[in-house]
């Protein structure tokens, strides 16, 4: 797996729980721009409308989708390197038929 090779010297606990920090860091993360979606949406007045609305609040809404848009890719690819991790699969080894470019994109 690639996160467990001696090039890293990370033990396995330490990978594991950098992991799960990295996974709470995006449900996090998802949480926060559903939560700045939903104060913008429901704290505006009856006449500003989305034609109105100033700069600042555009950047939160487009910041908070693009957020979550990306961070289930991250969380699903974390998922993966945990599998391969601890099961032993082979997601990103090409001699057993992985993808190393799969892993490239995700993580570069």
């Amino acid at each position: 797996p690639p996160l467990s090779t001696s090039f890293l010297s990370l033990s396995p606990s330490s990978t594991g729980n950098l992991i799960f920090g990295l996974l709470i860091s995006g449900i996090s993360s998802c949480l926060t721009s559903l939560n700045f979606w939903t104060t913008i949406w429901n704290l505006r007045s009856y006449y500003l409308t989305l034609k109105t609305m100033p700069l600042f609040l555009w950047s939160l809404l487009i910041t908070g989708g693009m957020l979550l848009l990306t961070l289930p890719i991250l969380s699903g690819a974390l998922l993966m390197v945990t599998a391969d991790l601890h099961s032993n699969t082979l997601f990103f080894d090409p001699i057993f038929e992985g993808d190393p470019i799969f892993y490239q994109h995700l993580f570069w």
